[in-house]
């Protein structure tokens, strides 16, 4: 099944989820493992570039809408500060930006 990559923990259809924070090279870790088998429902190009930059892996912005489903895993990046738009942060900057990732799952 195809994981998501999400720019926010949220439940997008009423279930029973698990949730996990993860670390940075996990995230990375979970890309590799679906070999392009995921697709981003990142809403800003920023952020995207942002993702990309973290990740070291091209993440595309889209405006599409997800509805997660049964046994569907997605990987969600929550960004304690807003990207202003049209920025492309540096290595050096995202140094200094608060965030995490988190894996979730929906179960039911």
């Amino acid at each position: 099944m195809e994981l998501a990559i999400l720019n926010s923990l949220v439940c997008t259809t009423e279930g029973v989820y698990k949730v996990e924070r993860i670390d940075v090279e996990t995230a990375r870790k979970l890309l590799k493992s679906y070999h392009g088998n995921w697709k981003s429902y990142v809403g800003h190009a920023s952020t995207a570039n942002f993702l990309s930059a973290i990740l070291k892996t091209k993440i595309q912005h889209s405006r599409a809408t997800f509805q997660q489903r049964q046994y569907q895993t997605a990987l969600c990046f929550k960004l304690f500060e807003r990207v202003p738009e049209k920025t492309y942060y540096t290595e050096f900057d995202l140094e200094r930006v608060d965030y995490t990732f988190f894996l979730m799952k929906k179960i039911d």
